[in-house]
């Protein structure tokens, strides 16, 4: 995994890239929105509901689809991570 700056990503065909990083940052950005707007507890939970619910669900139907499309195993360390 790397935070998908170009210079981060291998040359070697075989090599996964997962990019996780960027997504996740993503999300932490929309955290710090919310905190900058003192969301309550409630307002920040919609907010990131409505933010970040798409970001994780796209990330959520990537690591499926590793698993599926039998690109990463289980017990290898991208699949424990995910």
């Amino acid at each position: 995994m790397c935070d998908a700056l170009s210079r981060n990503v291998p040359k070697l065909n075989a090599t996964l890239v997962a990019n996780c990083s960027a997504q996740l940052g993503e999300v932490f950005g929309y955290d710090e929105q919310a905190r900058e707007q003192s969301l309550s507890p409630n307002e920040r939970l919609q907010f990131h509901q409505e933010h970040s619910g798409p970001v994780m669900e796209k990330l959520r139907a990537w690591s499926n689809a590793q698993f599926e499309e039998r690109k990463v195993e289980l017990n290898s360390g991208l699949g424990q991570a995910i």
